[in-house]
Parts: C-alpha cells; structure tokens; sequence
C-alpha cells in the first residue's frame, strides 16, 4: 500500500513539482493550497504525512498545528515544514510549536528551495 503525502502550498508550481517528484518515488500524494482546503482533506482521509509551508494568505500553516494538537487521532502525523523562513526564524518558530500537543517529537524542518534529496531523507526518517 502506498503512502499518503498531503503538500501544503500556496505556490501552485512547487505543489506540482513536488507531487511529481513523490509520486515518482512511489507515494500516493494529495495538495492543498491553503490550510482551509488542507483541514477538510486531512479530516476526511488523514494522510500518513504532511509537507507544510507557514506563509500562506488565508492562514497560517501555525493554524494547522492548532487543530492537529487539539484532535488527539490527528498528533501522529508526522509534519515536514518547507520553508523560506530564515533558521532564526525557524528555531523560534519550532519552539513554540513544541508546546502544541505532542507535535514537535515528529516534526521536521527544510528551507526553500528544498532539496530534493533532503526530502526524501526527511519522509523516510519520519515514516515509520
């Protein structure tokens, strides 16, 4: 059985590309282009992992932590930001989401423009 990635970007050519690259590495793959979208996908089929941009404009991909850590079927999976966040940025960032609900343990970091095989290394050390 495949592995549901979920991607979360407001970038449609970065969705594209980046569902095509996983698929192309055998992953069943689902995008969203903002966080609305994305909560109706994740509760209706919850994937085995999301890849995450923060700055998007109708909400914040912070948003999203804020509705994972409240629902306690959802704290598991495990969550790769993708980002063009400076790393102090970052790090400040990745604090605070270690207090939401039990994520941080899964949770990854990874700055635009992604490398590929960065990736690809980050979903296999965070899928069991």
């Amino acid at each position: 059985m495949k592995r549901k990635i979920l991607i979360i970007d407001d970038e449609p050519d970065l969705l594209t590309y980046l569902k095509t690259f996983l698929e192309d590495q055998g992953f069943e793959v689902a995008c969203a282009p903002d966080v609305p979208s994305a909560l109706e996908m994740i509760d209706e089929d919850p994937p085995d992992l999301i890849c995450l941009d923060l700055m998007m404009p109708i909400q914040s991909g912070v948003s999203l932590f804020q509705h994972l850590g409240r629902d306690e079927s959802r704290r598991g999976i495990p969550v790769i930001i993708i980002s063009g966040m400076n790393e102090e940025a970052m790090s400040n960032l990745a604090e605070g989401i270690g207090g939401i609900g039990g994520i941080s343990e899964r949770l990854r970091f990874l700055n635009k423009p992604v490398n590929l095989n960065q990736l690809l290394r980050a979903i296999h050390e965070a899928l069991p």
